[in-house]
């Protein structure tokens, strides 16, 4: 379970912090349009899939609040990092997004956020 969070949570931070090709930035009103409701699909999408994933873990209770908080801040700090990343543009928009995601993926995986601890030595998988 925490290799594939940290694998997904790689993988998603690389992709908010790659730097944009000039060659790919596109200026027309159509392309910006369409390239906006598919950036914050993807955003929402993938803090969706990263609470249900950190769901899944089952981690101790007195730890859940912390990772919550953790994933909340991934957002935020990823968006910061973007001011200085070339044809990247953080803003608090992207966060609302991604806690938008962070509520669904809760959501989607309440019983595993709030079921109570494992008794030792059981798999939750």
């Amino acid at each position: 379970g925490m290799d594939r969070l940290v694998a997904f949570l790689g993988f998603w931070t690389y992709l908010l912090l790659f730097p944009v090709p000039e060659e790919l930035v596109q200026t027309t009103e159509h392309y910006i349009g369409r390239r906006y409701i598919v950036a914050k699909t993807v955003h929402v999408t993938c803090y969706t899939i990263l609470a249900i994933l950190s769901g899944w873990l089952r981690i101790p209770t007195r730890f859940r609040p912390f990772l919550m908080f953790f994933i909340m801040a991934h957002g935020t700090i990823t968006e910061h990092l973007q001011l200085f990343t070339s044809h990247r543009d953080g803003n608090l928009f992207d966060v609302g997004f991604d806690n938008c995601g962070i509520l669904f993926g809760t959501l989607i995986a309440w019983r595993w956020w709030t079921a109570p601890d494992q008794a030792s030595g059981s798999d939750p998988h």
